[in-house]
């Protein structure tokens, strides 16, 4: 820097000229004065580097097509006609320089700025590395990084269709939760983007971000969208979970707690595939299974299919239930429209009753809404298991059943409440 020089003269040269490491050890050099005279100076630049790039570019491309009429007509192996153009060589430079002077709200905008970024000629982003930002932010005061930290993550977004480059900072993202060892936000595009990466297993064992990311994963929306094909796999979260809670790295309750609390949370069939297949994958005990019984009679009624056959399953191992409950349960259940889970609470009604007979009284009334199903042979199920333990009802419950079965089709109406008449 000469005499006359000011330091936003010399860093200014630096940017122009696509200087990055220049640019690193200049922007670290300077004072508070000097970050004050550069953050001033360096919004109004961007315009400036901009038009001036666009000048070489522009005369790069003249001088390219001047090549070309001067060639033959046959194409040379050096001739491409995808070269991208308009490079922004100054882009990370800025990028970098603001980083080390401005505050950490405008550092935050300054970041993320779009027209600092590479894009190939599909539109998509070509990513920087990040090393040479990472080494400047260090150099600003540890509150200053987090406080930054938290910003960016809370600038990244849930992506959308056709949308590209929505995820262009994260790497950014993660290398700064990691190194100021701030307490991620709570924001659920963040979780998504975290898990929508391939998941080694080598860099999850010791991931500072994992135990306090890992309980978002299952109350972020869009975490099931994202990881709706997942399958066992080398890079897949399915497998690295499974096989971090077999190693003791995770909590198997925390996953299976999870599962069940996200099962309630709600959703359609395809949101909740991952957690439905994570949840099978860790093969939970019948003794898992009874501590939270409840929880499993809860989705019966109307969680999405899988998730209540899932339930339905694991309830039919447990070899006692209130029986209050399970009539609530299985009247609910039969209550569905799907056939086959219709089929299966049958099955298990038929089940309990087989071997607890003196049941009959408290859970056959769950049968009801069996009587006005579309399927003439659910129908004819019902009504043969209710036959079967009509010698065991109360006149009461008799009743009952004889004033619900008007939805019958007309024979089996009659079987029944004939029947029921003499029980």
């Amino acid at each position: 820097m000469t005499r006359q020089e000011s330091p936003w003269d010399e860093l200014r040269r630096l940017i122009d000229a696509g200087d990055v490491p220049g640019t690193v050890a200049a922007v670290t050099a300077l004072d508070a004065a000097g970050r004050r005279l550069v953050a001033r100076e360096l919004p109004g630049h961007v315009l400036v580097a901009r038009a001036h790039a666009a000048e070489v570019a522009a005369a790069r491309r003249a001088h390219r097509e001047q090549e070309r009429r001067l060639a033959s007509t046959f194409p040379r192996p050096w001739d491409h006609e995808h070269e991208i153009d308009d490079h922004p060589e100054w882009a990370e430079p800025m990028r970098i320089a603001g980083a080390g002077v401005l505050s950490p709200a405008a550092a935050a905008a300054w970041i993320t700025r779009r027209d600092f970024d590479l894009w190939d000629l599909d539109g998509y982003p070509l990513f920087a590395d990040h090393g040479p930002l990472l080494d400047v932010i260090a150099a600003r005061p540890p509150e200053w990084q987090a406080d930054v930290a938290v910003r960016l993550a809370l600038r990244i977004r849930p992506p959308r269709p056709r949308e590209r480059g929505s995820d262009r900072t994260l790497p950014l993202v993660l290398a700064l939760l990691r190194a100021t060892g701030v307490t991620p936000p709570d924001h659920d595009p963040l979780v998504v983007a975290y898990v929508s990466r391939d998941a080694l297993l080598s860099s999850l064992r010791g991931d500072p971000l994992l135990p306090g990311l890992l309980p978002r994963l299952f109350t972020a929306q869009g975490v099931g969208l994202a990881l709706r094909h997942q399958q066992h796999g080398p890079l897949s979260w399915l497998t690295a979970l499974h096989t971090l809670a077999r190693e003791g790295v995770i909590s198997r309750d925390l996953l299976l707690d999870g599962c069940r609390r996200r099962f309630l949370l709600g959703g359609d069939a395809i949101e909740l595939r991952f957690f439905t297949r994570l949840h099978e994958s860790l093969a939970p005990t019948e003794a898992e299974i009874a501590a939270h019984a409840t929880t499993y009679l809860r989705l019966l009624p109307t969680a999405p299919g899988p998730v209540a056959e899932l339930a339905l399953t694991h309830l039919r191992r447990l070899p006692a239930l209130d029986p209050a409950d399970l009539a609530e349960a299985l009247e609910a259940l039969l209550f569905r429209r799907e056939t086959g889970l219709v089929r299966a609470g049958l099955s298990w009604l038929a089940a309990v009753l087989r071997a607890s007979p003196a049941l009959a009284d408290t859970l056959t009334p769950a049968l009801t809404p069996t009587f006005g199903h579309p399927t003439r042979s659910v129908q004819e199920r019902a009504v043969r298991l209710l036959l079967r333990h009509a010698a065991r009802l109360t006149p009461a419950t008799a009743a009952t059943l004889r004033q619900a079965a008007t939805p019958l089709d007309d024979d089996l109406h009659a079987h029944l409440t004939t029947t029921l008449t003499r029980a």
